[in-house]
């Protein structure tokens, strides 16, 4: 699972997964897809991205990116994102309702 911000739903904060190292640091999994594809040709990988934060065209272009090294071992995790804390990274004053995500 990849997230956009630290855990915040426990306890009503991120400090319990700061705390306790959940997932900090929060690197970008699909910089090391390259490199791991480079290292093996009988695996597949899958990232994931959330539409709620990702311009359409961009994504788009890093995944035909990732095929492309992969020679089509790439898969998506669809999802919507619903931690508060990633709306904040990205300049919102909070999350989305999950119908408008």
């Amino acid at each position: 699972a990849d997230v956009l911000g630290p855990y915040d739903v426990f306890e009503g904060s991120a400090a319990p997964s700061l705390r306790d190292g959940m997932q900090i640091p929060a690197n970008d999994p699909m910089m090391y897809v390259s490199a791991m594809a480079q290292a093996t040709k009988n695996l597949g990988f899958a990232v994931t991205a959330a539409v709620t934060f990702e311009n359409p065209y961009a994504l788009a272009r890093r995944l035909s990116t990732l095929d492309h090294v992969t020679e089509g071992r790439i898969g998506w995790n669809v999802v919507s994102s619903y931690l508060n804390s990633a709306a904040l990274n990205h300049g919102m004053s909070a999350q989305m309702s999950h119908d408008e995500r």
